[in-house]
């Protein structure tokens, strides 16, 4: 049995323990209330020792700030890395190179979510940077389904990338077009960080499923990610007529969400 799958994974992932295990010793010595976490936004997300899980993350990439600070690295660089990297992810998916396509699909997700704290950081937040972001989150999404429909294009799940990728567009959409009419309406299941995480996992653990296969000798090669892929398409567009639907009767109303 080839465990390549299993270390090309699991290898990476240990390293990445170590390192915040390591990381988190540290902070807790050196780091504790060194960090300004007042204005950060992510201080509203229901976590249990939100505030301190904030701190660590930014204590974490203080170092990376400065390194930006000092080259010259701005936030619209990283942004363009981001989209750069969900290009890479695009041409793995397209050879069925799931597991390498998921790392380059986490890392360029992170690049997409500290482009905006740098800038808030730098002082650099501006409508075009967010127009620019998010208008790039568009092409992100695109290119990698593309890619995914790309290496299926001879069966039925081309028609399943294709159906996601029109669902995960019109999820984004929704919410922009609603917010360009005065309303800020978020709800759904499979939000854009719900979406790239998902689809992270997915990707990662299909080859490991795929060993497991010889215990289940009808299960199609890449069963994992099959299914889920039409779970994908399904739910991103109910999503979108969820959204689509609230807003429609909200405008029609004169009301806010």
């Amino acid at each position: 049995m080839d465990l390549s799958p299993v270390w090309s994974l699991l290898g990476p992932l240990a390293v990445l323990y170590a390192i915040a295990v390591i990381l988190l010793i540290l902070y807790a010595l050196t780091g504790v209330g060194t960090m300004n976490v007042k204005e950060e936004k992510y201080l509203k997300l229901h976590i249990p020792f939100g505030k301190y899980l904030v701190e660590f993350i930014l204590w974490v990439f203080n170092p990376f700030e400065k390194f930006c600070r000092r080259f010259g690295i701005t936030p619209n660089m990283l942004t363009l890395a981001g989209t750069a990297l969900a290009g890479v992810a695009a041409v793995f998916y397209a050879k069925g190179r799931f597991i390498p396509a998921a790392w380059a699909l986490a890392f360029g997700g992170i690049f997409d979510t500290i482009d905006g704290h740098l800038a808030r950081r730098f002082g650099q937040d501006s409508r075009g940077g967010a127009f620019l972001d998010s208008t790039l989150d568009r092409y992100t999404e695109g290119v990698i389904f593309i890619g995914i429909a790309t290496y299926y294009r001879e069966s039925v799940f081309f028609l399943a990338a294709l159906t996601a990728l029109v669902g995960s567009m019109l999820v984004s959409y929704s919410k922009a077009r609603g917010e360009g009419l005065g309303l800020d309406f978020k709800g759904g299941f499979l939000k854009r960080s719900e979406r790239v995480f998902y689809l992270f996992l997915i990707s990662a653990f299909t080859p490991i499923a795929d060993l497991l296969r010889h215990r289940w000798p009808g299960l199609p090669p890449e069963f994992l990610f099959k299914v889920n892929l039409i779970f994908f398409a399904a739910a991103t567009n109910l999503t979108a007529f969820y959204r689509i639907y609230n807003i429609h009767k909200t405008l029609d109303r004169g009301q806010r969400p």
